[in-house]
């Protein structure tokens, strides 16, 4: 596997992952905002592929993203994201791919962002064989849910008495205060905070300042996400407005864009499917670890 960083190679893998979509819907992100914002390189992932000439001349669907971190905070997880076609490659050579990606380090806690439950259940198959420098890894699930698609723009207007912007770095510390903890870490919500889109409604107070209300942004793997209304503001349709207003500005450079719903949260599914989002398919959000 070699590590692949210039627009014109990116295209084509863009190219290829479209034609897996929805299913690819991570990996395919994931480019968009590569190739959109330069994300990559502010959060330290490099996008690998098969090489022809290293990897024995085998052509092969697979793509992985990897975060290499020169350091993981206590209690950190280092994202990874992966595709391939399932259906049409064994799991032996993709075992034999995975191993030649120089700079993942599997004796880290790894995230698996979301991806079809094949591919997580082949994933898991493979980490579970040994095969991995001697050492057993164990796949466990976080999350079973649905990933759900939007592909046509649609008509939102922002209601009277707020004004719509971005979100800023600055905005994290309130945005805590509202949403409690969450497993992502600081440094990597500010960077994307800082590169790749945002919505946000606010109003002004009594003392002439502004008080952010609603809110939804673009994650790293392109989905729309965090979204989120100040409880004494809900039911007045702003997550609605935040939300649509963000997936058209990403239609505008890609075919669809993405949300990934715990199959339980009855609520998310009901407001996505509102907006206009189809479930598209099943997927899972997978942590890996050594073997105890």
């Amino acid at each position: 596997m070699r590590a692949v960083n210039n627009e014109e190679e990116l295209r084509k893998i863009l190219k290829q992952q479209q034609n897996y979509l929805p299913l690819s819907s991570t990996i395919y992100g994931i480019i968009c905002n590569e190739l959109d914002y330069g994300v990559c390189g502010h959060l330290k992932s490099t996008i690998y592929v098969p090489d022809p000439i290293l990897d024995g001349g085998r052509s092969s669907s697979l793509v992985v993203v990897y975060a290499a971190y020169d350091d993981v905070p206590n209690e950190g997880w280092v994202p990874l994201a992966i595709f391939w076609d399932s259906d049409a490659e064994k799991d032996s050579d993709i075992a034999d791919l995975l191993l030649t990606i120089p700079d993942i380090d599997w004796n880290l806690p790894i995230s698996v962002l979301p991806a079809p439950l094949t591919i997580i259940e082949k994933l898991k198959s493979i980490l579970e064989c040994g095969q991995f420098f001697g050492m057993k890894r164990d796949l466990a699930y976080l999350m079973d849910g649905q990933v759900y698609g939007l592909q046509a723009a649609q008509k939102v207007s922002i209601p009277d008495g707020y004004k719509l912007r971005a979100l800023h770095p600055r905005d994290l510390k309130y945005i805590k205060s509202k949403t409690g903890p969450t497993h992502e870490q600081d440094r990597d919500v500010c960077t994307q905070l800082t590169v790749l889109p945002s919505a946000a409604l606010y109003t002004d107070d009594n003392q002439g300042s502004e008080v952010l209300v609603s809110w939804a942004t673009v994650r790293f793997n392109g989905e729309i996400g965090r979204i989120f209304t100040v409880p004494e503001y809900r039911g007045r349709g702003l997550a609605k407005v935040v939300t649509a207003t963000l997936a058209n500005h990403m239609l505008e450079s890609r075919e669809a864009v993405y949300v990934s719903i715990d199959a339980s949260n009855a609520a998310s599914i009901k407001f996505n499917t509102a907006i206009g989002f189809q479930n598209k398919y099943t997927a899972g959000i997978a942590t890996i670890v050594p073997s105890s």
